[in-house]
Protein backbone atom coordinates (compact mmCIF):
# COMPACT_ATOMS: atom_id res chain seq x y z
CA UNK A 1 0.00 0.00 0.00
CA UNK A 2 1.07 3.20 -1.07
CA UNK A 3 2.27 5.79 1.75
CA UNK A 4 0.90 10.02 0.92
CA UNK A 5 2.75 12.60 2.11
CA UNK A 6 0.63 16.00 2.06
CA UNK A 7 3.02 18.81 0.46
CA UNK A 8 2.25 21.78 1.48
CA UNK A 9 2.00 24.60 -1.37
CA UNK A 10 2.18 28.48 0.02
CA UNK A 11 -1.28 28.53 -1.21
CA UNK A 12 -4.44 29.07 0.84
CA UNK A 13 -8.04 28.69 0.42
CA UNK A 14 -11.24 30.74 1.40
CA UNK A 15 -10.73 29.80 4.73
CA UNK A 16 -7.37 30.71 5.29
CA UNK A 17 -6.69 27.04 5.08
CA UNK A 18 -3.20 26.23 3.56
CA UNK A 19 -3.96 23.98 0.74
CA UNK A 20 -1.47 20.60 0.42
CA UNK A 21 -1.18 18.30 -2.48
CA UNK A 22 -0.97 14.67 -1.78
CA UNK A 23 2.22 12.66 -2.92
CA UNK A 24 1.92 8.96 -3.48
CA UNK A 25 5.20 7.25 -1.84
CA UNK A 26 6.04 3.95 -3.23
CA UNK A 27 8.22 1.59 -1.42
CA UNK A 28 10.76 2.37 -3.27
CA UNK A 29 10.97 6.12 -1.75
CA UNK A 30 10.30 4.39 1.97
CA UNK A 31 12.07 1.04 1.54
CA UNK A 32 9.45 -0.42 3.20
CA UNK A 33 9.11 1.75 6.39
CA UNK A 34 6.07 3.71 7.01
CA UNK A 35 6.45 7.66 7.12
CA UNK A 36 4.41 8.09 10.08
CA UNK A 37 5.36 7.97 13.63
CA UNK A 38 4.36 4.30 14.64
CA UNK A 39 3.14 3.95 11.23
CA UNK A 40 0.17 5.67 12.15
CA UNK A 41 -1.38 8.45 9.79
CA UNK A 42 -2.98 10.05 12.86
CA UNK A 43 0.83 10.65 14.87
CA UNK A 44 1.45 12.73 12.04
CA UNK A 45 5.17 12.45 9.62
CA UNK A 46 8.34 10.71 11.58
CA UNK A 47 10.65 13.38 11.08
CA UNK A 48 13.48 12.05 13.57
CA UNK A 49 16.64 12.72 12.20
CA UNK A 50 18.73 11.27 14.67
CA UNK A 51 18.54 10.65 18.43
CA UNK A 52 19.12 14.28 19.31
CA UNK A 53 15.92 15.31 17.02
CA UNK A 54 18.80 17.11 15.05
CA UNK A 55 17.53 19.56 11.87
CA UNK A 56 18.80 18.50 8.04
CA UNK A 57 21.50 20.76 8.29
CA UNK A 58 23.15 18.63 11.25
CA UNK A 59 21.07 15.22 11.15
CA UNK A 60 23.90 12.16 11.74
CA UNK A 61 21.52 9.55 11.23
CA UNK A 62 20.53 7.89 8.01
CA UNK A 63 16.86 9.60 7.57
CA UNK A 64 16.89 12.76 6.58
CA UNK A 65 13.78 14.88 6.12
CA UNK A 66 13.67 15.59 1.81
CA UNK A 67 11.19 16.59 -0.36
CA UNK A 68 10.16 15.89 -4.15
CA UNK A 69 12.16 18.50 -5.01
CA UNK A 70 15.57 17.34 -2.97
CA UNK A 71 18.74 15.89 -5.51
CA UNK A 72 21.09 13.82 -3.43
CA UNK A 73 24.62 14.33 -4.78
CA UNK A 74 27.08 11.41 -4.50
CA UNK A 75 29.45 13.90 -3.73
CA UNK A 76 30.82 14.31 -0.20
CA UNK A 77 31.46 16.84 2.10
CA UNK A 78 34.47 15.60 4.67
CA UNK A 79 36.04 17.18 7.78
CA UNK A 80 38.87 19.33 7.79
CA UNK A 81 42.19 18.10 10.36
CA UNK A 82 45.72 19.92 10.36
CA UNK A 83 47.65 17.53 8.41
CA UNK A 84 50.50 18.36 7.27
CA UNK A 85 49.88 16.83 3.68
CA UNK A 86 47.91 19.39 3.25
CA UNK A 87 51.14 21.68 3.05
CA UNK A 88 53.52 19.61 1.09
CA UNK A 89 55.04 18.07 4.06
CA UNK A 90 55.10 14.90 6.21
CA UNK A 91 56.26 13.74 9.80
CA UNK A 92 59.33 12.50 8.33
CA UNK A 93 60.43 15.76 6.67
CA UNK A 94 60.78 16.94 10.54
CA UNK A 95 61.72 13.60 12.50
CA UNK A 96 63.36 10.77 10.64
CA UNK A 97 60.92 7.92 10.85
CA UNK A 98 62.53 4.52 10.52
CA UNK A 99 59.38 1.85 9.13
CA UNK A 100 59.64 -1.70 9.20
CA UNK A 101 62.69 -2.25 11.67
CA UNK A 102 62.59 -4.47 14.53
CA UNK A 103 58.68 -5.73 14.28
CA UNK A 104 57.09 -6.97 16.91
CA UNK A 105 60.43 -6.36 19.50
CA UNK A 106 59.31 -5.09 22.82
CA UNK A 107 62.22 -2.23 22.75
CA UNK A 108 64.41 -0.73 20.32
CA UNK A 109 68.00 -0.55 21.17
CA UNK A 110 70.31 1.77 19.53
CA UNK A 111 74.21 1.86 20.34
CA UNK A 112 76.02 5.07 20.78
CA UNK A 113 79.54 4.59 20.38
CA UNK A 114 82.12 7.07 21.97
CA UNK A 115 85.99 7.66 20.89
CA UNK A 116 88.61 7.35 24.29
CA UNK A 117 91.29 8.30 22.09
CA UNK A 118 93.44 10.45 24.26
CA UNK A 119 95.68 13.41 23.18
CA UNK A 120 96.74 13.76 19.60
CA UNK A 121 100.03 14.68 20.37
CA UNK A 122 100.98 12.22 22.87
CA UNK A 123 101.81 9.96 19.36
CA UNK A 124 103.91 12.29 18.34
CA UNK A 125 107.55 10.44 18.53
CA UNK A 126 111.20 10.96 18.23
CA UNK A 127 113.52 9.18 16.40
CA UNK A 128 116.90 7.50 17.81
CA UNK A 129 114.58 7.72 21.13
CA UNK A 130 113.70 4.48 23.14
CA UNK A 131 109.56 4.91 22.65
CA UNK A 132 109.35 2.45 25.44
CA UNK A 133 104.88 2.97 25.23
CA UNK A 134 102.84 3.36 22.36
CA UNK A 135 99.65 5.38 22.37
CA UNK A 136 96.87 3.63 21.71
CA UNK A 137 93.26 4.36 20.65
CA UNK A 138 89.30 3.14 22.28
CA UNK A 139 86.19 3.27 21.92
CA UNK A 140 83.09 3.20 24.56
CA UNK A 141 80.36 2.49 24.41
CA UNK A 142 76.30 3.04 25.82
CA UNK A 143 72.90 2.78 24.41
CA UNK A 144 69.45 4.09 23.91
CA UNK A 145 66.35 2.31 24.85
CA UNK A 146 63.12 2.78 23.71
CA UNK A 147 59.72 1.06 24.56
CA UNK A 148 57.66 0.01 21.73
CA UNK A 149 53.79 0.30 21.95
CA UNK A 150 51.32 -1.40 20.01
CA UNK A 151 48.24 0.05 18.46
CA UNK A 152 44.97 -1.31 17.46
CA UNK A 153 41.63 -0.39 16.56
CA UNK A 154 38.50 -2.20 14.72
CA UNK A 155 35.58 -1.22 12.97
CA UNK A 156 32.06 -3.30 12.69
CA UNK A 157 29.43 -3.12 10.51
CA UNK A 158 26.65 -5.53 10.30
CA UNK A 159 24.49 -6.12 6.57
CA UNK A 160 21.45 -3.55 7.71
CA UNK A 161 24.04 -0.76 8.24
CA UNK A 162 25.44 -1.64 4.42
CA UNK A 163 21.67 -1.99 3.21
CA UNK A 164 20.44 1.44 5.05
CA UNK A 165 23.36 3.12 3.97
CA UNK A 166 22.32 2.32 0.03
CA UNK A 167 18.99 2.88 0.54
CA UNK A 168 19.57 6.21 2.11
CA UNK A 169 21.87 7.98 0.04
CA UNK A 170 24.01 5.33 -2.03
CA UNK A 171 26.47 5.70 0.67
CA UNK A 172 29.25 3.35 1.13
CA UNK A 173 29.78 3.35 4.90
CA UNK A 174 32.28 0.34 4.93
CA UNK A 175 34.53 2.60 2.68
CA UNK A 176 33.80 5.42 5.12
CA UNK A 177 34.63 3.89 8.43
CA UNK A 178 38.08 2.71 7.12
CA UNK A 179 38.84 5.99 5.63
CA UNK A 180 38.03 7.63 9.40
CA UNK A 181 40.27 5.04 10.59
CA UNK A 182 42.85 5.65 8.88
CA UNK A 183 43.04 9.27 8.72
CA UNK A 184 42.74 9.26 12.94
CA UNK A 185 46.10 7.19 12.86
CA UNK A 186 47.61 9.19 10.65
CA UNK A 187 46.58 12.26 13.24
CA UNK A 188 48.09 10.07 16.26
CA UNK A 189 51.11 9.30 14.33
CA UNK A 190 51.64 13.34 13.72
CA UNK A 191 50.82 14.26 16.97
CA UNK A 192 52.39 11.87 18.41
CA UNK A 193 55.66 12.98 16.66
CA UNK A 194 55.68 16.73 18.00
CA UNK A 195 53.78 16.39 21.55
CA UNK A 196 54.41 12.77 22.49
CA UNK A 197 52.15 10.41 24.08
CA UNK A 198 49.35 11.93 26.53
CA UNK A 199 50.60 9.58 29.37
CA UNK A 200 54.15 10.37 28.98
CA UNK A 201 55.25 6.94 27.70
CA UNK A 202 56.34 8.55 24.46
CA UNK A 203 58.07 11.56 24.12
CA UNK A 204 57.98 13.85 21.05
CA UNK A 205 60.04 16.84 19.07
CA UNK A 206 58.88 19.42 21.30
CA UNK A 207 57.72 17.52 24.47
CA UNK A 208 60.73 15.17 26.15
CA UNK A 209 62.71 15.47 28.58
CA UNK A 210 66.11 14.85 26.94
CA UNK A 211 66.95 18.08 25.30
CA UNK A 212 67.62 22.01 26.51
CA UNK A 213 65.28 24.35 26.59
CA UNK A 214 66.04 28.19 26.59
CA UNK A 215 63.25 30.24 27.97
CA UNK A 216 64.84 33.59 27.72
CA UNK A 217 65.83 33.87 24.01
CA UNK A 218 62.88 34.34 22.43
CA UNK A 219 60.09 35.89 24.40
CA UNK A 220 57.76 36.89 21.65
CA UNK A 221 56.87 36.19 18.29
CA UNK A 222 59.61 36.93 16.02
CA UNK A 223 57.31 39.17 13.70
CA UNK A 224 56.84 41.83 16.12
CA UNK A 225 60.11 42.28 17.02
CA UNK A 226 61.44 45.72 16.19
CA UNK A 227 65.10 46.70 14.24
CA UNK A 228 66.99 46.09 17.49
CA UNK A 229 65.02 43.15 18.72
CA UNK A 230 65.21 41.12 14.60
CA UNK A 231 68.98 42.04 14.60
CA UNK A 232 69.69 40.65 18.04
CA UNK A 233 67.59 37.35 17.16
CA UNK A 234 68.94 36.58 13.74
CA UNK A 235 72.91 37.32 15.37
CA UNK A 236 72.21 35.03 18.78
CA UNK A 237 70.29 32.05 16.90
CA UNK A 238 72.48 30.04 15.48
CA UNK A 239 75.02 30.75 17.95
CA UNK A 240 73.11 29.82 21.00
CA UNK A 241 73.05 26.35 19.22
CA UNK A 242 76.84 26.48 18.78
CA UNK A 243 76.92 26.93 22.09
CA UNK A 244 74.76 23.69 22.52
CA UNK A 245 76.33 21.61 21.03
CA UNK A 246 79.91 22.16 22.58
CA UNK A 247 80.87 23.81 19.22
CA UNK A 248 80.62 20.81 17.03
CA UNK A 249 77.46 21.31 14.25
CA UNK A 250 75.35 23.45 12.75
CA UNK A 251 71.32 23.14 12.65
CA UNK A 252 69.44 21.92 9.41
CA UNK A 253 65.70 22.58 10.77
CA UNK A 254 64.19 25.43 12.57
CA UNK A 255 60.29 24.76 13.54
CA UNK A 256 58.34 27.61 14.98
CA UNK A 257 54.82 28.22 15.42
CA UNK A 258 52.74 28.06 12.42
CA UNK A 259 51.08 31.63 14.18
CA UNK A 260 54.48 33.56 14.19
CA UNK A 261 55.15 31.65 10.68
CA UNK A 262 52.25 33.61 8.84
CA UNK A 263 53.53 36.69 9.94
CA UNK A 264 56.84 36.67 8.44
CA UNK A 265 55.54 38.14 5.36
CA UNK A 266 55.84 41.36 6.76
CA UNK A 267 59.19 43.45 5.86
CA UNK A 268 61.93 43.22 7.90
CA UNK A 269 62.14 46.23 10.26
CA UNK A 270 63.71 48.96 9.79
CA UNK A 271 64.38 48.43 5.96
CA UNK A 272 61.33 50.80 4.81
CA UNK A 273 62.30 52.81 2.15
CA UNK A 274 65.63 51.24 1.25
CA UNK A 275 66.01 47.28 0.31
CA UNK A 276 62.73 46.30 2.02
CA UNK A 277 62.57 42.54 2.16
CA UNK A 278 60.13 39.95 3.68
CA UNK A 279 61.50 38.63 7.47
CA UNK A 280 60.73 34.95 6.19
CA UNK A 281 62.58 35.16 2.92
CA UNK A 282 65.70 37.28 5.08
CA UNK A 283 65.82 34.73 7.72
CA UNK A 284 65.77 31.73 5.06
CA UNK A 285 68.85 33.33 3.02
CA UNK A 286 70.65 33.91 6.19
CA UNK A 287 70.61 31.11 8.31
CA UNK A 288 70.93 28.69 4.73
CA UNK A 289 73.77 30.89 4.35
CA UNK A 290 75.72 30.38 7.95
CA UNK A 291 74.28 26.65 7.99
CA UNK A 292 74.17 25.36 4.58
CA UNK A 293 71.51 25.15 1.42
CA UNK A 294 69.36 22.41 2.69
CA UNK A 295 68.28 24.04 5.89
CA UNK A 296 64.38 24.67 6.74
CA UNK A 297 62.47 26.99 8.25
CA UNK A 298 58.89 25.66 8.63
CA UNK A 299 55.56 26.89 10.52
CA UNK A 300 54.02 24.35 12.71
CA UNK A 301 50.59 24.19 14.37
CA UNK A 302 51.90 21.92 17.33
CA UNK A 303 54.28 24.91 18.43
CA UNK A 304 51.42 27.10 19.06
CA UNK A 305 50.50 27.10 23.03
CA UNK A 306 46.32 26.80 22.36
CA UNK A 307 47.36 23.38 20.52
CA UNK A 308 49.65 22.18 22.78
CA UNK A 309 47.76 22.95 25.56
CA UNK A 310 44.73 21.52 24.26
CA UNK A 311 46.27 17.82 23.65
CA UNK A 312 49.07 17.51 26.31
CA UNK A 313 48.02 20.40 28.79
CA UNK A 314 51.04 22.95 27.59
CA UNK A 315 50.64 26.04 27.42
CA UNK A 316 53.84 27.29 25.42
CA UNK A 317 54.80 28.36 22.62
CA UNK A 318 57.84 26.21 21.14
CA UNK A 319 60.39 26.95 18.68
CA UNK A 320 62.65 23.40 17.80
CA UNK A 321 66.17 24.10 16.56
CA UNK A 322 67.95 20.99 15.56
CA UNK A 323 69.43 18.81 12.86
CA UNK A 324 67.34 16.40 10.90
CA UNK A 325 69.85 13.22 11.23
CA UNK A 326 68.70 9.62 11.83
CA UNK A 327 71.72 9.59 14.15
CA UNK A 328 70.21 12.80 16.05
CA UNK A 329 66.79 11.83 16.48
CA UNK A 330 64.85 9.42 14.98
CA UNK A 331 60.80 7.83 15.57
CA UNK A 332 60.32 4.05 14.96
CA UNK A 333 57.38 2.37 13.10
CA UNK A 334 58.23 -1.74 13.10
CA UNK A 335 54.94 -2.54 12.06
CA UNK A 336 53.20 0.22 9.76
CA UNK A 337 49.41 0.39 9.21
CA UNK A 338 47.73 -2.83 8.37
CA UNK A 339 44.51 -4.45 8.28
CA UNK A 340 43.14 -7.84 8.65
CA UNK A 341 40.64 -9.53 6.68
CA UNK A 342 37.37 -8.73 7.61
CA UNK A 343 35.70 -11.78 8.99
CA UNK A 344 31.64 -12.85 10.13
CA UNK A 345 30.87 -15.88 12.45
CA UNK A 346 27.14 -15.26 10.84
CA UNK A 347 27.25 -13.41 7.73
CA UNK A 348 25.31 -10.89 9.27
CA UNK A 349 27.54 -8.58 11.97
CA UNK A 350 31.24 -7.88 10.17
CA UNK A 351 34.34 -6.71 11.67
CA UNK A 352 37.99 -6.51 11.07
CA UNK A 353 41.15 -4.64 12.73
CA UNK A 354 43.99 -2.08 12.03
CA UNK A 355 47.30 -2.41 13.84
CA UNK A 356 50.41 -0.82 14.21
CA UNK A 357 53.59 -0.80 16.68
CA UNK A 358 55.11 2.70 17.54
CA UNK A 359 57.97 4.26 19.61
CA UNK A 360 58.08 7.87 20.47
CA UNK A 361 61.21 10.13 19.18
CA UNK A 362 64.34 8.96 20.63
CA UNK A 363 67.39 11.50 20.83
CA UNK A 364 69.94 10.11 20.26
CA UNK A 365 72.57 13.44 20.43
CA UNK A 366 70.70 15.32 22.67
CA UNK A 367 72.47 18.04 22.04
CA UNK A 368 72.37 18.50 18.47
CA UNK A 369 68.29 20.10 19.52
CA UNK A 370 67.60 23.00 21.23
CA UNK A 371 64.02 24.15 22.08
CA UNK A 372 63.04 27.97 22.78
CA UNK A 373 59.71 28.41 24.83
CA UNK A 374 57.30 30.57 26.31
CA UNK A 375 54.40 31.33 27.73
CA UNK A 376 51.21 31.21 26.05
Amino acid sequence: MKSVLFRPTGRFNELGQEIKDPVFLSNRHTSGKSIFLNGDAANGLDTRYNAAASGPENATGYQILIDTMTYIKQQESRQTYYELGSFGLKPSDFVPIAVGDGSWSSNILTRRVYQNAGDFEAGLIRQGSNNARVTNTDVSMDSVVLPTFIWENGVQYTLAEIEQALVASNWDIIASKHAARNKMYQLGIQAITFLGSKSGSMEGLLINTKTNVNTSFIAAPINGLNAAGFQTFVSGLISAYWTNTNSTVLPNRFVIPMTDYLGLMTLVPGTAGTFPVPMLTYLENAFKQLCGPEFKLIGNAYCDASNSNALRGVNKFTYALYRHEAEALRMDIPVDFTVTQPNSLDNFHFQDVAYSQLTGVGFYKPLETLLFQYNG
